[in-house]
């Protein structure tokens, strides 16, 4: 039976990956199923009763130091996939990627997307900010105030670069670093923003957190459907999704990289409330 591609197996047997230079899409398939156990295959029998079978032929078509470290990590119950040059080039990287030896991490609910294992959790969140942004603005926002509620402040967001606003769209776009309103002990303002909508309320075609997230299909249907005047959407992130350091620690020490200076997953909520334009 052929086996599966690599965006079509489940989450977890494709959320980490290490790109080869060694590998082909014909050896590929090798290097997989001796990295990962497929049992229910005669060639996974095989691998499950004499390993050293697998990592025999892992290290022929990867080489002895990336399978000894593929190794290790799945001895420790970390899965990691070895793929091939070509097939990386059918995924989307951050620019300047993909790096050989670097464990990247899969993009959750934005498939073929992969970020390396150090800059997961500041790429994911930032990317759900300028999603819940672009939804707002392309339902006709007027006013908007993004505010930290809880997790990364203001300060936190400048330090790793997490940008609230968006390049020029022919939107004209005022951002200060205040509002004139009360807030909680532990609320900061992230950034307000004056917009000049146009054109008619819509939800984006290309949106990917949309799906899941039950509330903000709900705000866009009371703008679209009932002229919705006033909006608050959080954007929370409460899951690590098994990047942490416990895995940078555990990549690192079996000489594989996690791409540069790791960011820690912290719980955040921040929101955007505002208003939008009369239709």
């Amino acid at each position: 039976m052929e086996s599966p591609s690599l965006l079509e197996l489940p989450y977890d047997l494709r959320r980490l990956v290490v790109v080869s230079d060694r590998l082909t899409e014909r050896s590929e398939t090798v290097a997989q199923r001796s990295s990962v156990i497929d049992k229910a295959t005669a060639v996974g029998r095989v691998f499950a009763s004499q390993p050293q079978v697998g990592a025999i032929l892992l290290a022929g078509v990867v080489g002895w130091e990336l399978a000894r470290a593929v190794g290790k990590l799945r001895m420790q119950g970390t899965i990691v996939r070895p793929i091939a040059l070509e097939t990386a080039e059918a995924l989307r990287f951050p620019p300047g990627h993909p790096r050989t030896n670097v464990v990247y991490a899969a993009h959750p609910v934005d498939v073929g997307a992969y970020i390396p294992a150090a800059d997961f959790h500041r790429f994911l969140f930032q990317h759900k900010v300028a999603e819940a942004q672009r939804l707002i603005r392309a339902l006709g926002a007027k006013s908007v105030t993004v505010r930290s509620v809880h997790g990364w402040s203001r300060e936190a967001a400048a330090q790793l670069g997490l940008s609230v606003t968006e390049p020029s769209t022919g939107v004209a776009t005022n951002v200060s670093a205040s509002a004139d309103r009360s807030l909680g002990s532990n609320e900061e303002i992230i950034t307000t923003m004056t917009l000049t909508p146009q054109g008619h309320p819509l939800v984006p075609d290309d949106v990917v957190w949309f799906p899941h997230e039950p509330l903000w299909q709900e705000i866009a249907r009371a703008r679209i459907e009932s002229g919705l005047r006033e909006f608050s959407i959080d954007v929370r992130s409460s899951d690590d999704f098994g990047i942490n350091s416990k895995l940078k620690a555990s990549v690192e020490k079996v000489g594989l990289e996690a791409g540069g200076k790791f960011v820690e997953h912290v719980e955040t909520t921040w929101r955007l409330e505002g208003s939008f334009a009369t239709t």
